[in-house]
């Protein structure tokens, strides 16, 4: 699971949010997604939802994008420093260079 410093590393679609991908929690509104690899710094360098995803969202869609933007609000990061992996396997972790 990703711990969020400068979230320039972290993929927010594609790495794992509590045991699953953002893009499989939200598939309706991926399909709209503007770019597959945005980045967690990327995204809320521009969190309006015209900058992340093509529209008119379907009502699907438009319902999920509201849930994702209550789960980013939910991400403690603190805008420094690097990003952080704890993995479910052990303590060991593995931080972004």
């Amino acid at each position: 699971m990703p711990m969020a410093g400068d979230g320039r590393t972290i993929l927010l679609s594609q790495d794992v949010w509590n045991s699953s991908r953002l893009r499989q929690t939200y598939p309706c509104l991926y399909s709209f997604a503007k770019k597959e690899d945005c980045s967690l710094a990327e995204y809320l360098g521009n969190q309006n939802l015209e900058e992340n995803f093509h529209s008119p969202l379907s009502p699907e869609a438009l319902e999920e994008y509201l849930e994702l933007c209550n789960f980013v609000n939910l991400i403690q990061h603190d805008g420094r420093g690097k990003d952080k992996w704890i993995y479910v396997w052990g303590n060991d972790n593995f931080s972004s260079t």
